[in-house]
């Protein structure tokens, strides 16, 4: 896979969230107006970075230098004996020669990958090309730079100019989705982020579904195994693309009930004893009134089944008329909502036409309303109202009829349907006369 652009129509931050959101492997170069820098990605992180104007042994210079990790003779001495034919990296000598562990000439490539980086990100204009691939080199035990992690330091570090700007999220804060009109696209399941829309990525879908005002943005990233800096920019993309807001502090804590600070009361545990009334007292005067449940009581008994009732025939209500909108509710879910409209509304016209054909099978012509097609059981009351709730306008000229939801008092003429039986052979009477000529008939005898 290959593709490549120009930094004045696609910003750089763009081209690599795109690349780290599809896992992608392979080279990106990025021609500025005074250098070319290779960025080398594995899975979509960066994990080395070259210069055509700047060499490694100046960049690690620099880091070793604001560190002070090595002297600048040693350094210098160590640079001399690698260009004058030493085997093996510049790397490997300084930690051969023990003026570095491994661990801190790792930390220094790292930190050297990732000011290179902060350069490319200022570039304003500029041309970029990817060349896909699995053959990557880079040294071995680099820490992977994520793209994440690159863009929220870049925010500090370089502010507007790096392409991203505004403050990083709080993760000890809570937010909660705000309702769009289209839903937010995901890179690598939708596309590859160069349509049309609002771009995300699937780690950031999956937090945009679960913030909520009770707890904050970080105890949902723990829950979705988020580290820090995808934590963060997964809010900072959601944020700038107004698909969440922030609400400040959380509602709760989010820690967990300590049971050992709860009092708990059990209560009276006896047992009730029956004691035999006096002689001359009604034996059953006592057990009926133990026995006899107060009104309140009753009623309280009462009300939940009866509320539950009630809820369970709203909804099944609200799913006869309104099918659609009960399965397919919320705003991101609108475009596969009007499919299903447009299909049971499809439905629901042949169903209507193949009752309005039967009838006119019957009385030559086409009934004068929908409910005479009720009346005699060849569609249903349900069937006289549109999929999406509106009620269907119905008019005919006994040959045609033409059918019009009507939501709120409005016509939606561009959801009608108009039938006629002009070309239908069992309704046309045009197919049952014969055709008549002037030419007296030929007959043919034996």
């Amino acid at each position: 896979m290959s593709f490549e652009g120009d930094l004045q129509a696609v910003a750089l931050p763009k081209v690599l969230q795109s690349l780290t959101a599809q896992r992608s492997s392979g080279i990106l170069t990025v021609q500025g107006e005074d250098d070319i820098v290779a960025i080398s990605l594995l899975n979509g992180a960066v994990v080395a970075a070259d210069a055509l104007n700047q060499t490694v042994e100046e960049g690690l210079g620099e880091v070793f230098n604001s560190r002070d990790l090595i002297s600048q003779e040693d350094f210098a001495a160590a640079v001399r004996d690698h260009q004058g034919g030493g085997s093996g990296s510049l790397g490997d000598l300084l930690v051969n020669r023990g003026l570095v562990s491994r661990e801190e000439l790792l930390e220094a490539l790292r930190q050297q990958t990732y000011r290179l980086m902060l350069q490319v990100l200022a570039w304003g204009q500029g041309e970029f090309k990817f060349y896909g691939g699995d053959e990557i080199s880079f040294e071995e035990g680099f820490v992977p730079l994520p793209v994440e992690e690159l863009l929220i330091r870049s925010i500090d570090d370089l502010g507007a100019n790096g392409g991203i700007a505004g403050p990083v999220p709080d993760l000890d804060a809570a937010y909660r989705r705000v309702q769009q009109r289209s839903p937010a696209l995901v890179l690598g399941r939708d596309g590859d982020g160069t349509g049309i829309g609002v771009w995300i990525s699937a780690e950031q879908e999956a937090l945009m579904l679960k913030v909520n005002a009770q707890i904050s943005a970080g105890a949902v990233a723990n829950e979705l195994n988020l580290g820090r800096y995808q934590a963060e920019f997964a809010l900072y993309n959601l944020l700038n693309n107004d698909l969440i807001e922030h609400l400040g502090k959380p509602k709760t804590s989010g820690m967990p009930l300590d049971l050992q600070q709860v009092e708990l009361d059990p209560g009276p545990l006896r047992a009730e004893i029956f004691t035999p009334p006096e002689p001359g007292e009604d034996y059953l005067e006592p057990l009926a009134q133990s026995q006899a449940a107060p009104a309140s009581d009753v009623i309280q008994r009462w009300v939940g089944p009866v509320l539950a009732t009630l809820c369970a025939a709203c909804l099944l209500l609200a799913f006869l008329q309104h099918q659609t909108s009960v399965l397919l509710p919320f705003p991101w879910q609108e475009n596969q909502r009007s499919i299903a409209e447009r299909n049971l509304r499809q439905s629901l016209y042949l169903k209507l036409d193949r009752a309005a054909k039967t009838y006119f099978l019957v009385e030559v012509h086409y009934p004068s309303s929908l409910n005479e097609l009720v009346e005699l059981g060849l569609i249903s009351p349900m069937d006289l109202r549109d999929q999406a709730g509106g009620a269907l306008a119905y008019s005919t000229d006994d040959v045609t009829y033409r059918i019009v939801p009507q939501f709120d008092g409005h016509s939606a003429q561009e959801l009608s349907t108009t039938e006629a039986i002009t070309g239908d052979f069992l309704l046309d009477p045009q197919f049952l006369r014969a055709p008549t000529s002037d030419v007296p008939p030929l007959y043919l005898m034996d």
